[in-house]
């Protein structure tokens, strides 16, 4: 819950500030380097528990005037480290996941440099121990994620509130925050 408002703070901010004259659109390509945290949902919020998140995200999503709905495609490599007492056997849980899919972004009003986005699509994920009783540590499955993407001081910020399910509707959820350059 806490994930969910300050994804919302920051998309409020994003939107409030203002617009200057000779703002530059965003671009259409971009490679960003990613922060977060993430926690485990269902049966694995008990047993990984919460955990940092760096990465490295690249996303294509032209959106030229005057456009406001587009369609983009965005892929990640993700690490993930759970404290210590998360893991049963080594000393704390390790992730690495490989995402591929794609985003509907909106532009809300005129300015050009901020959007709305929705996305999902497969991730793969490996983890340094399993997560479930039947001893498999690699994991196919969806994500998804909503969130705001915003021009600032010549760079692309990204704020979003991300699900990936692993099993049977257990996975993780976590807030990514994200700067990068673009073209």
């Amino acid at each position: 819950m806490r994930l969910v408002a300050c994804a919302c703070i920051v998309a409020a901010a994003a939107l409030a500030a203002p617009a200057t004259a000779t703002a530059e659109p965003l671009p259409a390509g971009r490679v960003s380097f990613v922060g977060g945290v993430r926690t485990g949902t269902g049966s694995l919020y008990s047993s990984i528990g919460t955990g940092a998140v760096l990465g490295f995200e690249a996303a294509y999503a032209p959106l030229r005037a005057p456009q406001t709905i587009g369609l983009g495609l965005t892929w990640s490599l993700l690490w993930s480290y759970y404290g210590s007492g998360s893991a049963r056997i080594v000393d704390s849980m390790a992730m690495v996941e490989f995402d591929a899919g794609a985003r509907i972004r909106m532009m809300p009003g005129p300015r050009r440099r901020t959007v709305l986005f929705v996305g999902g699509g497969a991730a793969l994920i490996r983890t340094n121990e399993a997560l479930f009783a039947d001893g498999d540590r690699s994991y196919l499955g969806p994500w998804g994620a909503v969130g705001v993407e915003t021009l600032a001081f010549g760079l692309v910020a990204t704020a979003s509130v991300r699900f990936g399910a692993i099993r049977d509707g257990q996975g993780t959820v976590g807030l990514m925050l994200s700067v990068g350059s673009g073209r």
